[in-house]
């Protein structure tokens, strides 16, 4: 546990406890209704916390607006984020939590040293477990986090080679497979990108939710289809130099020793929490609710897994603040008109009685061209999905099966390195030449907007 967490601060939160218990249980005070008694008391608890400093100001503000539904203050949590403000803020919230605990604990480098021990000891095989580990994370954290992880290893292994020509012939599969990992993996989960975040939640204001299993029914597949249209594409077009099977496994070897050999208590709790948290949204159990306990947990001063201080370093709050914001904005083009009248302009141009296929590729080459001059995948998430949703429908599609094209397409920047995660691991152009991106990337565009277009309408079909 947390040494700093001590018995005193044990003593207040308890303390705290037993007053919220009061104000639920007992008879209220005076002339208050029990609703009142209850909030009275939750208050009270709150200053204790605030004033005794047991607690970070920010965990503070989380436990009160989970708590309120609890306690039968507000009909349900929705109403309570959306006082705040979106929900969806608390989601992606809970999304930058995890990412920093897997960052910050070596959960995720045990997870990635795994998958290298079980893949072929060759040089696709590790090529292919670096794409794998990289979309495994990516799919429960962020882009960026996932890519910094994996990055680190890859520089490591490239160390085996001999001579800096071998380096220079290898790197770029090693890290572009770390690029487009991070990106498809992205899109297997609805907490895998902020694009996906963002789809879910228009879809949901539309009338249209889709639950964490479902996401994953239309993602999987699709990720599944790249990885091996990207590893093909890389093992033959950038030919990285091959390695004897000696040197991978002494290389695993020497990751092994980095790692300490038994679990902390940190990381056995957080990965209880974790995997708690995931059955629960396989589940389909009110997924917010969920991403805030999970957020308080893992931020728990008493379990020591992660500070607040850390936390608040390394969210995204650009991010988390730029969904909300983006939200409101498109809901003004949206009273002024001008979602209407991009909704008749792209009706103009799709052939009329096109089909389903037809219709996602035209979006997919529409999204794949933008992406080359406003590389933005939120930005362009916002501005197409509530499009999308209105125009699917018109062109014999399920909103849901065009708005999933637009988000995932908006995930997959491949053609130029302009994308963040690109950009973050290409580290000024030392990890891997612009000029390979578009060799892979290119092919590799042009599968994810085929399997798209094949696939999301016979899901759709499937569950809705």
């Amino acid at each position: 546990m947390n040494p700093s967490f001590s018995k005193r601060d044990w003593i207040t939160i308890i303390a705290g406890v037993i007053l919220i218990l009061i104000g639920r249980f007992l008879s209220p005070v005076a002339a208050l209704s029990a609703g009142g008694n209850t909030a009275l008391f939750f208050m009270i608890a709150l200053v204790l916390f605030l004033l005794t400093n047991v607690l970070p100001v920010g965990l503070i503000a989380i436990i009160s607006i989970a708590f309120l539904p609890v306690l039968g203050l507000v009909e349900s949590l929705d109403v309570a984020a959306n006082m705040f403000g979106s929900t969806m803020f608390w989601f992606s919230l809970a999304c930058f939590a995890i990412a920093a605990v897997m960052t910050n604990l070596p959960l995720s480098k045990r997870i990635s040293l795994l998958i290298l021990k079980i893949a072929p000891k060759n040089i696709n095989g590790v090529i292919s477990a670096l794409f794998v580990a990289t979309a495994l994370l990516s799919a429960f954290m962020s882009n960026f986090s996932a890519a910094i992880i994996l990055t680190a290893i890859a520089k490591q292994f490239l160390d085996i080679y001999d001579t800096d020509e071998e380096k220079e012939k290898s790197k770029s599969a090693l890290f572009i497979a770390i690029v487009l990992g991070a990106a498809i993996g992205g899109v297997v989960t609805p907490m895998g990108s902020g694009c996906m975040v963002i789809a879910k939640n228009f879809l949901e204001q539309s009338g249209f939710p889709i639950s964490f299993v479902q996401w994953i029914a239309f993602g999987l597949p699709v990720a599944i289809v790249m990885f091996f249209a990207t590893l093909f594409c890389l093992t033959h077009f950038l030919k990285p130099v091959p390695l004897s099977e000696e040197k991978i496994t002494n290389y695993i070897k020497k990751l092994e020793s980095e790692l300490p050999d038994k679990w902390s208590i940190q990381e056995i709790i957080a990965a209880v929490i974790l995997a708690v948290t995931l059955v629960f949204w396989l589940l389909n159990y009110n997924m917010i609710l969920v991403a805030l306990l999970c957020t308080v947990l893992l931020l728990f001063p008493g379990f020591g897994i992660l500070n607040w201080k850390t936390f608040e370093g390394e969210t995204g709050w650009g991010t988390v603040m730029l969904i909300p914001a983006l939200m409101v904005v498109v809901s003004v083009l949206n009273q002024q008109g001008v979602l209407g009248w991009l909704v008749d302009a792209l009706l103009k141009i799709i052939p009329a009685g096109a089909s389903s296929f037809v219709v996602i590729v035209m979006f997919g080459v529409f999204i794949a061209a933008i992406l080359i001059v406003m590389p933005s995948g939120p930005v362009i998430t916002t501005v197409m999905v509530p499009i999308a949703i209105s125009l699917a429908e018109g062109l014999g599609l399920h909103p849901v099966a065009l708005a999933l094209a637009v988000s995932f397409f908006a995930t997959f920047g491949f053609i130029i390195p302009t994308e963040t995660v690109a950009l973050m691991v290409s580290d000024g152009g030392k990890n891997f030449s612009s000029k390979d991106l578009p060799k892979i990337g290119l092919p590799v565009s042009i599968v994810a907007i085929l399997s798209c277009a094949i696939w999301l309408p016979i899901c759709t079909g499937i569950f809705f």
